[in-house]
């Protein structure tokens, strides 16, 4: 076993007891990598702490939960929609995600196309004399002077978003970046821009698994130069495509190393989206279907797409 991955929690994480922690105690070099699924969803959701855009979010919640919570608000958005968007054929906001920024995207994306609707509908409510008008008042009134200066938002936004999302990645991609950092010299498009001193932190990682270290630096060399006569846009891109061109008589240390370089994993999601599937498939059909029928159904929800 040379790879491991989980989501953040601290069950699976913990460096003492977690169970990457156990694993490792007894298999070294299974190198545990954080979901980067996982840590791309939290770092986009630190970033959330930048004022303009907390305060962003919290508007459209609030607009969203609004709407949402009453029938008589809803047909009013939606006959605003069917005037002012006919094109529009979702006639409802969806509401955010609290955890999977993704989601929150269509969420957003949906708010901002149907803006003009949504407005005109709190105007209409707003003058209406029901227990929802002050509500409506709040939600459209300006707290801030309106701008559309571009730089404006770039000092106030996108800067401040940028630099606390640089910042998130390098804190949460940080434990493992240097071993497969290293790995990754292995693929041609990188090894023929290198050398093997960049190689040393894989070689040193997974030394049992692998020749001396001449040998291996031997190897690294004549790969290089193997690939250095070819046009980039010939150079394959990823490990899967590396190990296919490899020849694993003549290279053998390489045809390892990118085979690590494939097996690490990089994402959990898929496999979650396997567990909770199957778990509400045995739920709700457990009683009433075959084995056989079980995994179909299993496979049609898990690549319904």
């Amino acid at each position: 076993m040379r790879g491991q991955g989980y989501d953040g929690a601290a069950t699976m994480r913990g460096q003492f007891r977690g169970v990457q922690a156990s694993i490792k105690e007894k298999l070294p070099l299974a190198l545990y990598t954080h979901c980067s699924s996982h840590s791309l969803n939290l770092c986009l959701s630190d970033t959330s702490n930048i004022p303009s855009i907390r305060d962003c979010m919290g508007v459209i919640k609030e607009v969203c939960r609004f709407f949402n919570m009453s029938a008589k608000r809803t047909e009013i958005l939606k006959s605003m929609i069917s005037d002012y968007c006919p094109e529009q054929k979702k006639k409802k906001l969806i509401s955010l995600c609290e955890t999977r920024w993704v989601e929150r995207h269509d969420s957003v994306f949906l708010f901002k196309y149907i803006l003009e609707p949504i407005l005109l509908s709190l105007l209409k409510i707003e003058e209406e004399s029901s227990d929802s008008a002050p509500k409506a008042h709040a939600l459209t009134r300006n707290n801030v002077p309106y701008s559309t200066e571009e730089e404006y938002y770039r000092r106030a936004v996108y800067v401040p978003y940028l630099d606390d999302f640089c910042n998130s990645l390098k804190e949460r991609f940080e434990s493992h970046k240097e071993t497969v950092a290293s790995l990754q010299h292995t693929l041609p498009e990188f090894s023929t821009k290198t050398d093997f001193y960049s190689l040393e932190a894989a070689f040193n990682f997974y030394e049992e698994d692998l020749s001396h270290k001449e040998v291996v630096q031997s190897e690294f060399m004549l790969w290089k130069e193997k690939w250095s006569q070819e046009k980039s846009e010939n150079l394959p891109k990823t490990a899967i495509s590396s190990l296919e061109k490899c020849d694993k008589t003549f290279f053998s240390n390489i045809y390892i190393l990118l085979k690590l370089l494939a097996v690490l994993p990089v994402s959990v999601a898929t496999v979650e989206r396997s567990f909770s599937s199957l778990r509400r498939l045995k739920t709700y059909l457990r009683n009433t279907t075959s084995e056989s029928r079980l995994n179909g159904l299993a496979l049609l929800s898990i690549h319904r797409h």
